[in-house]
């Protein structure tokens, strides 16, 4: 991951794993730095701290902030990123981002050299955006989900919620494709699926998730294919 840039995770509705996806992402950016705390932006108050230490951030390495109002959540975001204190920060933001402030908070990325998290609503999917790299997480339909495993259930397979996460945007690299995971009890991520890319592009994203969606391989077989149809 990245230390200064944004990533987005768009919720397809309310109930889907979106948040959790990002908080394991926060949870890999501390085992990279581990002398400093997440801080942890809850807009809509819902936040529950027991589920953040099941995907693997300490709860002594946790900052709640609960702000009042947006402006508020902004301010804090921005002061969080700025200052460089923090090894990332994870931030709900259920309300509307106009564009003033959400270059304010890439900007302060950059300048607190400081990843942001944020798990936004599906009004925001296609909206111009800030990200260096945004993913839309939909929950599949329960029959599609087992094909997606290509496995008849066993005793030691469990019925997870199969989650489709499409890689929206990566700035300079491949965007479109598609991987299907669970989130086990213990936490950890399991592929079950791919498809390809719609949107090719030169590099890849450095984010963890970006690395299994937009693998350097891949950006390469495309590039090649593209020079290939120009020289003829």
């Amino acid at each position: 991951m990245h230390p200064s840039t944004l990533t987005e995770w768009i919720a397809a509705h309310d109930g889907v794993a979106a948040g959790s996806l990002a908080m394991s992402a926060a949870a890999s950016r501390l085992r990279q730095i581990p002398a400093r705390p997440l801080v942890i932006v809850d807009c809509s108050g819902t936040f529950y701290p027991p589920a953040a230490v099941s995907l693997g951030v300490p709860h002594q390495r946790m900052i709640l902030l609960r702000p009042r109002s947006g402006a508020d959540a902004i301010w804090a975001i921005d002061q969080s990123l700025r200052s460089g204190a923090a090894a990332a920060v994870w931030a709900s933001l259920p309300m509307q981002v106009d564009d003033r402030d959400a270059r304010r908070l890439q900007l302060a990325a950059e300048a607190g050299r400081t990843p942001g998290l944020f798990v936004r609503g599906f009004a925001t999917r296609g909206k111009p955006s800030f990200a260096e790299v945004q993913f839309y997480v939909s929950q599949q339909q329960r029959d599609t989900a087992q094909r997606a495993t290509k496995r008849r259930p066993t005793h030691r397979w469990r019925d997870f919620e199969v989650l489709s996460i499409t890689l929206d945007r990566v700035r300079g690299g491949v965007a479109g494709k598609q991987l299907q995971l669970q989130i086990t009890d213990a936490a950890t991520l399991r592929p079950l699926s791919t498809t390809a890319p719609q949107t090719p592009r030169h590099e890849t994203a450095a984010e963890h998730l970006a690395s299994q969606l937009a693998h350097p391989a891949i950006a390469k077989r495309v590039a090649s294919r593209r020079d290939a149809r120009t020289a003829s």
